[in-house]
């Protein structure tokens, strides 16, 4: 490190600086030395909120309230010894005693789906049926027969359609479907094995499936947008979001007014399990970044991090709460190893997207296999399913900065700048934060790398690092719950 000791006859002129408002976001799609300081080249486990860097997210476990006024918070207990790889909500309005009963359903890892009705006081999970899975089913709320229903399919498996112990029905002469919607009453699904048909089940029975005028039937789809993957219902009309591109179908009750028009083709895979309604949007991530459509239009969202993402089949997304969260790998641009990193995973992050300002956070460090978001009588809650020392645990997305009891480490930098000096030495004299808690500072410069940690006095914090150097980064570096770290100044002197 270089101390101040400089030539007599050198002169050094100072400016302060305000190093940073944090309302940026991070940016690295472009060059270091073209980013302003202003944005980051490296940010995990932190939220940007109002110019600061505040908690990100965590997991907390899985507890529940026991009654209706949200009071009697106790832990769910899952099957002992199997991984939870899905989960679902279902509200069931019992007439007889004018309340909702609220359910909790988990597919686990012997391939049975299992049930906690969450205002009976019960924090066991009990099997829901003898019915197997053999893989994650697709699932949907619809009512059949006069009952409200949970329906579950998978290709391999057919329909087992639960309401509660009184009743259920088990139905294996539906297609092989992969994804699926309710619209105008009919039961649209994509099918395994025939890529190119849309199928729908008869008007008001999405258990019955025989091919007439009057009954099911299905839509065939040929053209370069590649083989149907999924289907969803937005905006009065039926969308099928397909390897490369998305085709709308106007479909109401009668199957001889249906129609169909291809919309968006593009040279970029899209992955449907990342395909999610937001409210008067849909987002949906591709080759080449995070997309959004209206149900005419498709634009592209800027994050500025598409070349660190990794997009492939393993990306899953939910919304919850106004934001999609895009469960997805990051090759990030250090050699740290984070969380469920120190370890095989595979999904490490989850990119967080305000709808309502555009602004984005990422978590990195927990590897989710599952994302639900829950908006429900007794539930507004984002539900994962993540890998936990070997494996697969249910909790709850809160702002935590943690996985249950183990921190996340957090991390801010900064691009290398010369502060409009290119090729001038620079001394880097003062710093100046507001922080919480004890931060770790890091000062990069062309040649050396420096680490202080600086304590808050009053909630502020000054370091004099008295580096000389001709471009300098700043890491910004915590690790616990309560973070808060805003206003970063520099005193910098040129020296001439």
């Amino acid at each position: 490190m270089y101390r101040l000791r400089l030539n007599p006859t050198k002169k050094v002129s100072y400016k302060s600086v305000d190093y940073a408002n944090f309302s940026n976001g991070i940016n690295t799609t472009i060059d270091e030395y073209s980013t302003p300081i202003t944005y980051s080249k490296n940010t995990y486990n932190f939220e940007f909120k109002n110019g600061a860097l505040t908690t990100g997210l965590g997991v907390v476990p899985l507890e529940v309230s026991m009654t209706r006024d949200n009071e009697n918070i106790k832990p769910l207990n899952t099957p002992e010894g199997l991984d939870v790889l899905a989960v679902w909500t279902f509200d069931r309005y019992v007439k007889q005693n004018d309340f909702v009963d609220t359910y909790i359903i988990i597919y686990c890892s012997d391939k049975h789906l299992y049930v906690a009705n969450i205002v009976t006081g019960v924090v066991d999970f009990w099997q829901a049926t003898d019915k197997t899975f053999e893989r994650v089913p697709s699932a949907i709320k619809y009512r059949v027969d006069g009952y409200e229903c949970l329906i579950f399919t998978t290709p391999e498996d057919g329909m087992y359609v639960f309401t509660n112990a009184d009743y259920s029905k088990d139905t294996t002469s539906c297609p092989a479907i992969t994804s699926m919607c309710m619209h105008y009453e009919r039961l649209f699904a994509t099918v395994n094995g025939e890529k190119i048909s849309l199928w729908f089940s008869d008007d008001l029975d999405p258990t019955n499936w025989n091919i007439s005028n009057t009954e099911a039937g299905f839509i065939n789809m040929i053209d370069s947008r590649g083989q149907l993957n999924k289907v969803i219902s937005f905006k009065d009309y039926l969308y099928v979001f397909r390897e490369y591109g998305i085709s709308k179908i106007t479909a109401y009750a009668n199957q001889e007014e249906f129609s169909v028009a291809h919309l968006f083709l593009s040279s970029c895979k899209i992955y449907e399990n990342t395909v999610c309604v937001c409210g008067d949007v849909v987002l949906m991530l591709l080759q080449d970044g995070v997309y959004a459509f209206d149900g005419v239009n498709v634009q592209k969202v800027n994050l500025n991090i598409e070349n660190i993402i990794v997009p492939d089949k393993n990306a899953i997304a939910t919304y919850a709460n106004g934001k999609y969260y895009l469960a997805c790998k990051i090759n990030f641009p250090d050699e740290d190893k984070i969380g469920c990193e120190n370890t095989n995973y595979t999904n490490n992050s989850i990119v967080e997207i305000d709808l309502n300002n555009g602004s984005f956070s990422i978590t990195r460090g927990i590897d989710a296999v599952y994302l639900y978001g829950a908006h429900d009588y007794c539930f507004n809650e984002l539900f994962c399913c993540y890998r936990n020392n070997g494996k697969v645990d249910i909790g709850f997305i809160k702002q935590t900065g943690s996985v249950l009891d183990m921190d996340l480490p957090k991390l801010w930098r900064s691009p290398l700048t010369d502060f409009g000096y290119p090729n001038a030495k620079k001394i880097l004299k003062e710093i100046y934060l507001n922080i919480h808690q004890p931060t770790e500072v890091i000062v990069e410069t062309e040649s050396l790398t420096k680490s202080f940690v600086v304590n808050p006095k009053n909630g502020l914090a000054k370091l004099c690092p008295n580096i000389v150097g001709t471009e300098f980064a700043l890491h910004f570096k915590v690790t616990g719950k309560d973070v808060y770290i805003s206003n970063p100044k520099v005193i910098v002197g040129v020296i001439s």
